[in-house]
């Protein structure tokens, strides 16, 4: 069920109760003589805010926690799937520059794939391909578990497939899957389609008909 809302009605929803708060932190200090700060409390009361981003937030507080699922290439070394490094340098969804370093100035990590000295994502082209001549260098730049989808309670293994697939990061049909936990010197064990996501199996490599599509 969708929730109209607008961030002009949210900023609204924000600055009310914000005021409803000021308003009461006066009334227990017996009040100002400031007018105009009562008049900007009274303004604030008196629009009329509707609780579309309340309940939407609620709404959301209220769901169940996505499954976390790592597409990798190796269970060795859980590098990526090559498949996925278009989506890693090249969606929109990354953080941008300036998000970036407030990222840096919090004290946070770059992303995986950033390159500080272009300012931008991106892989050398070999790499790009899954064609690098020195493997250990590859497994060694890229992070491990670098990719990660979020997917609803109760997912199966072909729900993985299908949103791979839907993104460009697999083709063909789908042959067989191993999937692990990641607990340490735990061995990968094979996966129907149907079987259903958990803790235990998320870290998954999925193979397709075409050979070139070993990811």
């Amino acid at each position: 069920v969708g929730t109209p809302m607008v961030a002009k009605q949210e900023m609204g929803f924000i600055r009310k109760h914000l005021l409803k708060r000021l308003e009461t932190l006066e009334q227990a200090r017996g009040g100002t003589d400031d007018q105009s700060h009562k008049q900007y409390i009274e303004r604030g009361n008196s629009s009329v805010i509707d609780l579309d981003v309340w309940q939407c937030l609620t709404s959301a507080i209220s769901l169940k926690e996505p499954m976390l699922v790592f597409p990798v290439s190796n269970f060795t070394t859980f590098a990526p799937m090559v498949g996925l490094n278009q989506v890693a340098t090249n969606s929109p969804s990354l953080p941008s520059p300036g998000m970036i370093a407030c990222i840096q100035a919090s004290g946070g990590c770059l992303p995986s794939l950033w390159d500080p000295s272009k300012e931008r994502y991106g892989l050398d082209k070999d790499r790009a391909e899954g064609k690098d001549k020195q493997p250990r260098r590859a497994t060694k730049d890229v992070s491990p578990l670098r990719d990660v989808l979020l997917m609803k309670p109760g997912s199966t293994v072909e729900d993985v497939f299908l949103t791979l697939k839907n993104s460009g990061a697999l083709s063909g049909d789908f042959v067989r899957a191993e999937a692990c936990g990641g607990v340490s010197r735990e061995k990968p064990k094979p996966v129907p389609k149907h079987t259903i996501l958990g803790r235990h199996n998320r870290i998954i490599k999925i193979q397709t008909t075409k050979r070139s599509q070993w990811q």
